[in-house]
């Protein structure tokens, strides 16, 4: 996706995600990390939602494309 849409931050925002979620779940992270992570990892993911809007736009308009 992030050489699709030329965007590296996409490469970025999964590994803060997938690091999140790996050490969250294993235990391996402080409270003040997980607080921190969070923050970018929300903005990742609302990027990602913003992604899918723009492409269910256009298949609506030109379902070809």
């Amino acid at each position: 996706m992030a050489e699709e849409y030329g965007d590296s931050s996409l490469i970025n925002g999964f590994s803060a995600a997938e690091k999140l979620h790996i050490h969250f779940h294993h235990d391996n992270m402080e409270d003040y990390q997980i607080a921190v992570d969070r923050h970018g990892v929300r903005d990742y993911v609302k990027h990602l939602l913003s992604l899918v809007e723009e492409y269910e736009e256009r298949e609506a308009h030109d379902p070809l494309m």
